[in-house]
């Protein structure tokens, strides 16, 4: 046996050729039942005088170059149709280079073909075929085309994976088709389904690098409700892949790492989209995410490098971690009012972002959210949130101003993360704390003026963490007569200071009563 094909094929298929081996086994202490004629052994059956062509030990050394199976075959004055090619009965044997079926033939068993690497040829003659199963054609590298009959009703998991097929038409017939059934045919470019199917199986042309065309009339698309996992897992050639309108389910890494893939119009109609299933799609400019979904899933979008724009309902409840990490292009993303947390890396190195939104719902922002973006200016963090991860807001150059509320964890170790800031330049960081809570030394290195509450300033001048900023300052944290400000009315654009008093021009950096609210003058 050739020691390539053992090491790719051995550990997956280990189970299937135990499982031959036992039937082997069994079949010789039945001997009366397998019988060897004209080279080939056959099981035969007496009550349906039919025959299937079973494996054999010495199948390696018979069966070579064209092989004719034959439609019947005699034995003790008894003719019995042979009517299937039995499960391993030719699996992995290098000398086979055609095979020619009969009409009587009615299925071809798991692995039969399995890791015939000089296998180039396959031919039906009109027949009654209703079955192939499992892995039976699985890496024959020489097999570049194949019609499969009009009467097939079952292609199996792994049926056709590792050949060489350039295209290949799905016939009406088939109502069953097995997972990774086209996997790693890299010279596949073209695939058409005339069949009726509710969803598209887990990895079915997983790693098809030349696959850029899936045909499927309007009526078969829209009869599909499921995308399988790794369905289409690195097709790096596709373009475009039109859903129908009856999808629910995108599964996750369906479309992972399809890098031409420069359009998704995700119908209204989906409900759930798996972790990484758009990840790696370098060619997406840009996606609306369903009304329907709840969650976008881990990595969904990570390394889109593309993907200028996202816009997310407000049904989404659940943003996954490293969602958009690394999209390099993005700028803008419109995020739901019901998500409570940002999690590890959902924007990480988005190094275009410049326009988000930051929903009052959010209580958790997770290690290096908006690392390495230029996603805010100004920052006020919201009174709902309780926990900062580490690296939060390392690295943005625009920031310049930071609001940081009292509501926060008294203690680094109880939500308050270190480096939350490294690498910025602030100008002004306002805290609102009396006595702040303890942080790590190094937390205000790149602070310019630390404003804090009016009291003891002494206490922030001695405390780790807090004196490194350059300079620190006193401000009135409580917004005197903010309930008594007087708002002209005629000129909603007007700026108080905390004692109600008209400013003409206002200073970045400094709080003042704006529209009847305390805020922040960028």
């Amino acid at each position: 046996m050739n020691k390539n094909l053992l090491h790719t094929f051995s550990l997956r298929s280990l189970p299937l050729i135990m499982a031959a081996i036992a039937m082997i086994v069994t079949t010789t202490v039945s001997a009366q039942t397998k019988v060897k004629i004209d080279d080939f052994y056959y099981i035969l059956d007496d009550a349906s005088l039919t025959a299937e062509l079973a494996a054999s030990e010495d199948t390696g050394t018979y069966a070579t170059g064209r092989v004719t199976v034959p439609s019947s075959v005699t034995s003790d004055d008894k003719t019995y149709e042979v009517t299937k090619i039995g499960d391993f009965a030719f699996s992995f044997n290098t000398g086979i280079t055609s095979v020619v079926i009969p009409l009587s033939l009615q299925e071809i068993g798991d692995g039969a073909f399995q890791g015939c690497t000089k296998l180039s040829s396959v031919t039906f003659r009109m027949t009654k075929l209703l079955s192939i199963g499992d892995a039976a054609f699985e890496g024959c590298s020489s097999l570049g085309s194949i019609t499969i009959p009009a009467t097939t009703k079952k292609i199996g998991a792994w049926a056709f994976a590792e050949t060489a097929l350039r295209s290949v038409v799905i016939p009406d017939s088939v109502t069953s088709l097995g997972g990774n059934a086209f996997q790693g045919c890299t010279s596949l470019t073209g695939v058409t389904f005339k069949c009726r199917l509710k969803a598209i199986p887990n990895s079915l042309f997983s790693r098809c690098t030349s696959l850029s065309n899936v045909l499927m009339t309007t009526d078969r698309r829209n009869n599909i409700d499921e995308i399988g996992n790794a369905a289409f897992f690195s097709c790096s050639k596709m373009t475009t892949y039109n859903f129908g309108d009856s999808v629910s389910s995108i599964g996750a890494c369906s479309f992972m790492s399809c890098t031409s893939l420069g359009k998704a119009d995700i119908p209204s109609s989906v409900t759930y989209i798996g972790h990484d299933a758009f990840a790696a799609c370098t060619a997406m400019s840009a996606v609306t995410l369903p009304d329907n979904i709840d969650s976008v899933s881990d990595r969904i979008f990570k390394d889109a490098h593309a993907l200028k724009t996202i816009t997310m309902s407000d049904s989404v409840k659940y943003l996954g971690e490293q969602a958009f990490a690394y999209c390099t292009s993005l700028k803008s993303a419109h995020l739901s009012s019901q998500i409570t947390e940002i999690p590890f890396k959902a924007f990480a190195y988005c190094a275009k972002l410049s326009d988000i939104n930051l929903p009052a719902s959010v209580t958790v922002i997770g290690d290096s959210a908006f690392s390495n973006t230029q996603a805010f200016d100004s920052l006020t963090i919201g009174r709902n949130v309780t926990s900062i991860g580490d690296y939060a807001f390392a690295n943005i150059p625009t920031l310049k101003y930071v609001y940081m509320p009292s509501t926060l964890p008294s203690k680094t170790a109880d939500g308050l993360g270190d480096y939350i800031f490294s690498g910025d330049s602030i100008e002004a960081l306002y805290a609102e704390w009396e006595k702040g809570p303890t942080v790590s030394s190094g937390f205000f290195t790149y602070c310019d003026t630390l404003y804090v509450p009016q009291g003891d300033l002494l206490y922030y001048y001695r405390r780790t963490g807090w004196k490194d900023a350059k300079v620190k300052r006193m401000y009135d944290a409580v917004a005197v007569g903010i309930d008594d400000a007087v708002v002209d009315k005629k000129d909603n654009d007007a700026y108080y200071n905390l004692e109600g008093i008209r400013v003409l021009n206002p200073r970045k950096g400094e709080i003042y009563i704006h529209r009847g609210r305390k805020v922040l003058y960028r």
